[in-house]
């Protein structure tokens, strides 16, 4: 298993950028995590750090190959400029077609959780980027995005992005809200992983006896594999988080799964393994 695609029996899971770069510090993005421990980290993910407080952030998706169905994991930023994102412009459709992949092609898209570096490739003028696709989103974070304090920061970090690339969703037909364990495709199976968001979403992939998992926003740096305590600042339900993280971390590691996760560097996809007596988050 190497570079940007892991074989899991006969499904194939393909990690996307969309965008990458020194978009937020580690005082703004971490705000409870003293500088003290980002130190030891910095020689083991150099990738991670930009100058003395830079924190190089990669926006991910991940595709999923099942059969003859075509799975999109989240979807980046969205065209963009994104001032949020160092105006930058989302680049998932031209990942997609060095892959041979065209919006027409994906027949579900998965949406791990409902901030706005994942939904902004839902639409494209209005109508849906990927034509023949379901979106399926969890039930909890579609109701707690729509309260009018949290649609209402979400939209002060990226204007329009509940109104303009979630919303209509449901007002095209397309959508599809789920609760709880829910298996999406054969070997496929979305489970909660709250904390990050109240509904934040995975998928445990299996097929033969090989198995992956793909994360989301369970982990923003690899750091957090290690110190599962560390929280990024957009994390709703900090225990929460740090309990899932651990939860995940134990099973990772037990079973030997590789992971694909949105915002890890250099590409995405790795696994949990010990390192000097503690879990490490290792690339592939």
């Amino acid at each position: 298993m190497a570079g940007r695609r892991i074989q899991v029996g006969e499904i194939e899971i393909v990690s996307l950028t969309d965008t990458a770069g020194p978009f937020f510090t580690y005082s703004g993005a971490y705000p409870a995590t003293p500088r003290e421990t980002w130190e030891p980290f910095r020689a083991q993910y150099p990738e991670c750090f930009s100058g003395e407080d830079g924190v190089v952030t990669r926006v991910g998706c991940v595709l999923v190959r099942v059969g003859d169905r075509t799975l999109l994991v989240d979807t980046g930023i969205g065209p963009g400029p994104v001032a949020l994102f160092g105006h930058s412009r989302g680049q998932l459709m031209e990942e997609l077609a060095r892959h041979g992949v065209a919006p027409e092609d994906i027949h579900l898209v998965f949406l791990t959780h409902l901030h706005p570096d994942h939904v902004g490739w839902n639409l494209t003028e209005g109508k849906p980027s990927f034509p023949n696709a379901r979106y399926i989103a969890s039930r909890s974070d579609w109701e707690v995005f729509h309260t009018p304090e949290v649609k209402a920061f979400m939209e002060s970090l990226v204007p329009g992005c509940v109104e303009r690339d979630v919303t209509p969703l449901a007002q095209l037909g397309v959508l599809d809200l789920i609760e709880g364990e829910t298996e999406i495709l054969p070997g496929v199976r979305a489970f909660p992983t709250p904390g990050h968001t109240t509904g934040h979403m995975s998928l445990h992939v299996t097929s033969g006896s090989q198995q992956a998992l793909i994360l989301g926003d369970v982990f923003h740096h690899p750091a957090q594999v290690q110190v599962n305590e560390i929280c990024i600042a957009f994390d709703m339900d900090p225990p929460a988080a740090i309990q899932t993280r651990r939860r995940i971390v134990e099973w990772a590691a037990a079973e030997g799964m590789p992971l694909a996760g949105c915002h890890l560097l250099p590409h995405g996809l790795g696994r949990i393994a010990r390192r000097d007596g503690a879990f490490a988050w290792e690339a592939l």
